[in-house]
């Protein structure tokens, strides 16, 4: 992986937040990240750069990496934060904690508010007593009923924004070989203020609505998909949202006929501009679960003398298991950037910034490179020579050990997710907690841990209830001969089990920075 005085290097891979057809940006080099098959001689230099990390088909063939309707995540080799299974992408491709394998959503308990059960069964006369007290059913010990919880969303994932995720393929008809980007493609950058090329080249990605007259190409680049405001168009607003790929008619997105536009006038469904809320689906490795207090033993007492306690219905009825419970939003770990898009194109211009983020596929051949990039895997760097002018755009944003060094982002394990500023899209954001001497709160830099949500679509369960007969002891309380509930209206059993981590379904990259 080699730079050219700041041109993306083959292999690259690169959100595009414009509507341009697809075979322009083809003869500029670039192609979509549809997981298809190429042949090893017509792309010599891309196969050097990512070999078959993401697949192939025999020897002389290998896949583009396939991002369709995924998120990206940075490569954890260690298992620290991303807790896997991991699987290849496609046949011979990576597996494992390796860059281009493949992993699905997952849905961990929520950390705080935990799930819970309301077990209420209208018209049930089934609780029972001891003694003079009236005590409900689940106070009474004897055996435990477990009841395995379905429903919930079609998948877990957090707020995001549709783009299509190119990768670099050649310098196609650029006089430069190693290529350049275009108005539209989006920069995750690292740095707190923009400066250098980023000012004047990029604009934040923050949904500002923008002239055609003075901004022609990025116009034509955009186009309507985020939105418009009378004639003018407006820019993709990424601020607390992560980014996903364009589904493409792949079928990774389950709901994505109901993505929504960013604003007024802008894309929904299967395009880029899209927008989807957060939503949480049943865990795929490990179910969550009800456990019910039951007995079935004859009390003796002045109020229920030698009837059952409970005489078990070999019937279900269905309980919400997600009545209540749950934190504010699903998301995966993440940590805070903020989203630049491409704004002109400039006929000899190096123009990936100092401080900027790429993705990059590729594993074997693809080493870190002494030639202007860096993997993001948090080193101590000093403030001088070669990274000075790295330390001049991000500075100790992403941590310090001491005042004559700075850290590189460490994003192994991580997300990317765009900084709220203030949008409140992150209800977290305040709470978002910094590297060792870096920033904190909704800031860029910070970092955040994974949640969960309450579903949209409830998860329930098939709970057997008390048969309602005169075998089963009577309810007596406050309203004496009142038809009783099973359970208090107000009383809830706790859910149990979930993932290990709540997450999206993601294909793994490595993620490198600009440092010179």
């Amino acid at each position: 992986m080699a730079a050219a005085n700041g041109f993306v290097p083959v292999g690259s891979v690169i959100a595009y937040a414009g509507c341009e057809d697809i075979n322009t940006l083809n003869r500029h080099g670039w192609a979509l990240c549809d997981g298809r098959s190429v042949d090893v001689g017509g792309y010599r230099d891309l196969f050097d750069a990512i070999g078959t990390a993401n697949g192939s088909s025999d020897g002389d063939h290998f896949n583009l990496p396939d991002l369709q309707g995924y998120f990206l995540r940075c490569v954890d080799a260690t298992g620290t934060l991303d807790t896997g299974p991991r699987r290849a992408a496609r046949g011979n491709g990576n597996g494992g904690m390796e860059v281009g394998s493949l992993e699905v959503y997952s849905t961990a308990m929520a950390s705080d508010r935990r799930f819970k059960a309301q077990l209420r069964f209208e018209g049930g006369s089934n609780a029972s007593f001891e003694g003079d007290e009236w005590d409900m059913l689940a106070s009474c010990g004897g055996t435990t009923q477990t009841f395995v919880c379905r429903g919930g969303d079609p998948e877990s994932r957090p707020i995001n924004a549709y783009v299509n995720f190119l990768i670099k393929t050649s310098g196609g008809d650029d006089p430069v070989p190693m290529g350049r980007l275009h108005p539209g493609m989006v920069v995750p950058y690292a740095g707190a203020e923009a400066k250098g090329q980023l000012a004047m080249s990029y604009a934040m990605c923050n949904g500002w609505a923008f002239p055609r007259e003075g901004h022609e190409e990025l116009y034509l680049a955009l186009g309507p998909a985020h939105g418009t405001v009378g004639d003018d168009y407006r820019l993709p607003d990424y601020r607390g949202r992560f980014l996903r790929g364009v589904d493409n008619g792949s079928g990774h997105d389950p709901e994505v006929e109901g993505r929504s536009p960013m604003t007024d006038g802008g894309n929904g469904g299967n395009q880029v501009g899209s927008i989807q809320k957060s939503a949480t689906g049943l865990p795929t490795q490990t179910p969550l679960v009800i456990h019910v207090p039951i007995s079935n033993e004859k009390l003796r007492s002045n109020r229920a003398a030698g009837h059952d306690q409970a005489v078990w219905n070999p019937g279900t009825v269905d309980v919400v298991a997600s009545a209540a419970g749950g934190e504010l939003e699903t998301r995966p770990v993440n940590a805070n950037v903020d989203y630049y898009v491409l704004t002109t194109k400039e006929a000899e211009a190096p123009l990936f910034p100092i401080g900027g983020v790429i993705a990059f596929p590729g594993a074997g051949k693809a080493v870190p490179s002494p030639e202007g990039w860096l993997p993001c895997d948090g080193r101590s760097l000093p403030r001088t020579g070669a990274y000075l002018m790295l330390f001049e755009e991000i500075g100790a944003t992403n941590g310090a050990v001491d005042h004559s060094h700075f850290n590189v982002p460490d994003y192994r394990g991580f997300f990317l997710r765009g900084c709220d500023h203030g949008t409140q899209r992150d209800p977290g954001a305040e709470g978002r907690i910094a590297r060792l001497g870096g920033l904190a709160g909704d800031q860029v830099g910070s970092i955040q841990g994974w949640e969960t949500a309450r579903p949209h679509q409830p998860f329930t369960a098939a709970i057997h209830s008390p048969v309602v007969d005169h075998e089963t002891a009577y309810a007596v309380g406050p309203l004496s001969g009142a038809t009783a509930d099973w359970m208090d209206p107000m009383q809830f059993l706790p859910v149990e089990g979930g993932d290990k981590e709540t997450r999206p379904v993601n294909v793994n990259v490595q993620l490198y920075i600009r440092y010179a």
